[in-house]
């Protein structure tokens, strides 16, 4: 897996791809810049390592109904 990181028309974003090449997360969100999106893709890291460490694996929450509600 690696981070691309690229300039859209609404300001920088990052998105996470898989060996297959397809996307498995994305910013979500524009940044005004490169260094902000650089930050955003640390804090994703650095919030996964520290969820292994705490609790030995990756927590997955299956949620009911709709995700964004």
């Amino acid at each position: 897996m690696k981070f691309e990181l690229y300039q859209a028309a609404d300001g920088w974003r990052w998105r996470l791809r898989a060996a297959n090449r397809r996307t498995v997360a994305d910013s979500g969100e524009a940044y005004t810049t490169k260094q902000h999106a650089r930050r955003a893709i640390s804090k994703v890291v650095d919030g996964m390592l520290a969820m292994f460490r705490h609790h030995g694996e990756v927590q997955v929450v299956e949620l009911a109904g709709t995700p964004d509600a």
